[in-house]
């Protein structure tokens, strides 16, 4: 990790860390390609991608990893951490049960 760059902290829960993974199984190069900016520019609306959510009560910011596919996450600024909150898609329910 360079110095500029943010850390990328996975979800506690089982179940948002298992959608996680059913996420990365299906678009790996898409996932990979949305942490590396992550890493880079988590708060910044104006890269192609990410947007900041209004009136959520988890994760201030998502980022789109392809069509219908997001990754919620938060934004530690102090300690430099990307937190990983939540994997969505609109199967992806079905798929992990």
């Amino acid at each position: 990790m360079k110095q500029d760059e943010y850390a990328i902290v996975l979800p506690k829960s089982s179940r948002a860390l298992k959608e996680f993974k059913v996420l990365y199984k299906r678009r790996k190069s898409q996932v990979e390609k949305a942490i590396s900016k992550l890493k880079i520019y988590p708060t910044d609306i104006s890269k192609m991608g990410i947007e900041k959510l209004k009136d959520r009560e988890v994760g201030n910011y998502s980022i789109r990893v392809s069509k219908g596919d997001r990754i919620i996450y938060d934004v530690d600024t102090k300690a430099r951490k990307v937190l990983l909150i939540r994997a969505s898609k609109h199967d992806l329910y079905r798929l992990i049960k």
